[in-house]
């Protein structure tokens, strides 16, 4: 699922860059469509941001679990004499 959302946030950062061109790139004498592309931009930048962050906590979430059972290796260990 990591990898998923990996290959999906580089997508819309794609799609963000393509937006953003277009409004760059509409006439200035047509402002609600520069407006529309803008607000596309926007909202692509919420999405990528919204699945960074469920991505950076599900990471942490495995780190963690990751680190727990070093630990609870380390304990089990017995010392050698």
């Amino acid at each position: 699922m990591q990898n998923v959302r990996f290959h999906l946030i580089l997508e819309l950062r794609a799609l963000a860059e393509m937006a953003q061109q277009k409004a760059v790139d509409t006439h200035p004498a047509k402002d609600d469509v520069k407006q529309n592309w803008i607000r596309l931009t926007a909202y692509i930048g919420q999405v990528i941001n919204a699945l960074g962050k469920t991505y950076e906590e599900i990471k942490t979430d495995e780190d963690l679990k990751t680190l727990e059972n070093v630990i609870k290796e380390l304990k089990e260990e017995k010392p050698q004499q």
